[in-house]
Parts: C-alpha cells; sequence; structure tokens
C-alpha cells in the first residue's frame, strides 16, 4: 500500500513507517519483530484496544523484550497507543461514583490510570508512554505525531550527547595528561571498576537447554497450521522461525544468567557519576556507561545467532523427524502437542549433548570476551583512562 503524502508531517526527517503485520500469534519466533525491537534507530508502537489495553499480545511482546534484554529499550523507544472507539471514553465508569463519566476527557484518564497502575505495574513498565488515538480526532492525530517525532529527535539528541562526551573526555585527557591530581581522580574512579572486571570474566549459572524457548512457543500458538507451515519448510518460515526460536532460547538463558552481574556493573557506573568527588572522571564514566550498554546489546545478539546456528545443520538433515512431522497432520487432535514431545525428544537425545555443552562453552567465551573488551577500555599501565 502507498501512502500519498508524509504521514507524520516531517520532511526534514528520513523516516521509513513498517507495518508489522500485526501480532495476533504473539508468542511466536518472530524475526522481523525481534529485528526491529533490537534495532537502536527504530521507534516501537504498541497498539491496543481501549477496552483491553494493553491487550495479551502486546503484554507478550514486552515481556519477550524484556527477556531478551531490552527492558530500557522498551521504556527509551516504545510507545502504547490506545485505540478508542467513539462512545469508548464515555463507558467508563467513575472509580468511586460508578456512574458513567461526565465526558471523554474523564474517561481517558481513568483508563490511563487503570493501565499504568495495574497492568503495566505488574510487567515492570509502569513509565512506559502512554497516549490515545482516534482518528476521527484530529487533535488526537496531530499530538501523536509530534510525539512521536519527539522520540525520534530524542534518539537523535542521544546519540549526539555521546559523540560530544566523548569529544570532551578525549580533550580532557589530552588537555590533563600530566596533571597528577586529574589522575589519581581516575585511578579512584575506575578501582572499583577493575575489581568488577577482573572478577566476572565468568558468567553466572549454566546455559540450560536453548530449546525450551521453542517448545514454549509451540504451546503458545493459537493456530495449529502456523506450526504445520513452519514444519513443510523445514523450520524456516517467517510466521514460525524454529531457527529464530531456538536462538532466543539461549538469548534467553544467558539475560537470566548474567542480569544480576549486569546490574552491580551499572549501579557501581550510577554511584560513581554521583560521586562529586568525582566529577572530573565523569564524562569518562558517561562513555564508558553507553560502552557497556553497547557491549551487552551486542553480546546478547551473538548469543542469539549462536542459538539458531548450533542445531540448524544437524536438524535440518533428520529426514525422519520432519517426514514424521508432516505426517501428523490430518490425524485427528493433539497436532501440536505430538509435534513438541518429538521435537523435546529430539533435542533430549544423548547424541545432542556435545552441541548443548558447545553453546555453554561458547557462550562463557563471548561474555568473558565482552569483559576483556571493557577492560581494554580503561586500558591498563600509562594508558589507564584510555578511551
Amino acid at each position: 500500500m502507498l501512502v500519498p503524502e508524509d504521514v507524520l508531517d516531517a520532511p526534514e526527517l528520513n523516516v521509513c513507517l513498517i507495518d508489522t503485520r500485526g501480532i495476533d500469534e504473539p508468542s511466536v519466533p518472530r524475526r522481523d519483530l525481534q529485528a526491529y525491537l533490537d534495532d537502536p534507530r527504530t521507534i516501537v508502537v504498541l497498539c491496543s484496544r481501549f477496552e483491553d489495553a494493553p491487550s495479551a499480545a502486546v503484554q507478550l511482546v514486552i515481556e519477550r523484550a524484556k527477556e531478551g534484554g531490552l527492558h530500557e529499550a522498551i521504556l527509551k523507544r516504545g510507545l502504547l497507543l490506545v485505540l478508542p472507539k467513539d462512545g469508548d471514553e464515555c463507558g467508563v465508569l467513575g472509580e468511586l461514583t460508578g456512574e458513567p463519566v461526565a465526558d471523554a476527557e474523564e474517561g481517558r484518564e481513568i483508563r490511563l490510570e487503570q493501565v499504568r497502575t495495574t497492568t503495566l505495574t505488574d510487567l515492570s513498565v509502569r513509565d512506559l508512554p502512554v497516549d490515545f488515538l482516534n482518528v476521527r480526532r484530529s487533535e488526537d492525530c496531530m499530538r501523536v505525531r509530534e510525539l512521536i517525532k519527539e522520540k525520534i529527535l530524542q534518539i537523535r539528541e542521544n546519540t549526539v550527547g555521546q559523540v560530544r562526551v566523548l569529544v570532551d573526555t578525549v580533550d580532557q585527557l589530552i588537555e590533563n595528561k600530566e596533571d597528577e591530581q586529574l589522575r589519581a581522580v581516575f585511578e579512584q574512579a575506575t578501582r572499583p571498576l577493575r575489581t568488577w572486571l577482573t572478577n566476572n570474566r565468568n558468567m553466572c549459572g549454566m546455559i540450560h537447554q536453548v530449546d525450551n524457548a521453542l517448545l514454549e512457543e509451540m504451546d503458545g500458538l493459537r493456530y495449529a497450521a502456523s506450526l504445520r507451515a513452519s514444519v513443510n519448510r523445514r523450520g524456516d518460515w517467517h510466521n514460525f522461525d524454529y531457527w529464530h526460536g531456538l536462538g532466543f532460547g539461549a538469548r534467553r538463558e544467558a539475560v537470566a544468567r548474567s542480569k544480576d552481574q549486569i546490574t552491580k556493573l551499572k549501579g557501581i557506573l550510577e554511584n560513581e557519576l554521583n560521586d562529586a568527588d568525582l566529577v572530573e572522571a565523569h564524562n569518562f564514566l558517561r562513555h564508558l556507561e553507553s560502552q557497556v550498554d553497547e557491549a551487552f546489546a551486542s553480546f546478547v545478539v551473538d548469543v542469539q545467532q549462536l542459538g539458531e546456528s548450533a542445531f540448524r545443520e544437524e536438524l535440518r538433515r533428520d529426514h525422519g523427524y520432519w517426514e514424521d512431522c508432516r505426517g501428523r497432520w490430518g490425524g485427528g487432535p493433539g497436532y501440536k502437542g505430538d509435534i513438541r514431545e518429538w521435537t523435546k525428544r529430539w533435542f533430549k537425545d544423548e547424541v545432542r549433548e556435545a552441541r548443548h555443552q558447545f553453546i555453554q562453552t561458547e557462550v562463557q567465551r563471548r561474555w568473558a570476551q565482552m569483559v576483556d573488551g571493557l577492560a581494554a577500555r580503561l586500558g591498563s599501565g600509562e594508558e589507564k583512562v584510555s578511551v
């Protein structure tokens, strides 16, 4: 479909609007949705009807983002758009009176409070931006346009800010490279970071079987035909991608195992940024903070790619598995359950143990590589504050 005009009314911005074809099967491993969530240049607009916002599908997308290490990203780049139809807002009952509200604005205020204090709080995303859009109201359309443009410009400003911090940091280091007092401040600021990096070259816990996520996604399917379509293509279908599901399983495990370690590292940085005695090192610490975020985001995407590839060739070549799955269609109730059980059995076979161990070893190696990369940014010896 071609849109004949600039939807955002922002000719100064080079913006691409993408329709994700909806999320009727929100639990399925969709590569396109994950790519948009991972892209730091993407604003994610989650739409729900007025009466059930945020819908079950949107809740699952938010949960999936959090499990994939994108909790902060969904807060910064996400927007929940509630779509009332004419009359929906006035049908809301006042919480104290039990009577219909006086007007649409009051109905929106009550609905917004309900959304924030219940579902969004339960999802740990209470601060997710929320707005209302009735396309019949021009003021709604104008306000939402401006909101989306503001979020796009904020992404740009954040990027510009990171560059400015880096430039200021480099200039400061060059100008004061012989200043012993400044060197002492940097030494004090980097000492707890060095300790963390030394003590955390190993990621806590073990990566369990990555197929668990794929099995859960099979259970969550609304339509068995979606699974059948993937089986007929040996797992490679845009609406149910076996390999992306396996990759997300590895990613989810890595995020869960490393969560406490990353939280402690960010806590160290936050404490130091709140320490007035270290103000000369704050620009450097802000730059390092952004590097931690970038390094961890790269790590989890790397782990996802590892999980996708680890079993790909072996499973794709297993003609017996795929023929059994194809032949099960039309055999009566229980199709999803049988495919799930056969898939679970395939991954639990002892001959697959070496690949599971390979994933564990590789995840640990890539975690250590990430930590070493951050340590290198701190430098060593006379290069303690290199950038």
